[in-house]
């Protein structure tokens, strides 16, 4: 049985989405984003956590989600 690690993980990817595909999220079509981080690896965290991060043109940019052993988010912030 493999080990599983208390260290948290971070995973780096980029994002674009437009301020009507957000407000369609947000109108109750997702409760999650899924994406593909820069390793390849598909994860998905609460659109919630996209909030700070939207302008008027939507959310564009760069992130890093950190998420603890029990895969909770530690952070999720934009990095570029």
């Amino acid at each position: 049985m493999p080990s599983v690690s208390s260290q948290p993980r971070r995973f780096t990817f980029s994002l674009s989405l437009s301020k009507e595909k957000l407000a369609h999220y947000y109108a109750g079509a997702a409760q999650d984003v899924q994406v593909r981080e820069e390793g390849g690896l598909l994860i998905r965290f609460p659109l919630s956590q996209l909030r700070a991060h939207v302008s008027h043109e939507g959310v564009c940019g760069r992130f890093e989600l950190t998420v603890g052993a029990d895969n909770r988010v530690i952070e999720f912030r934009k990095i570029s």
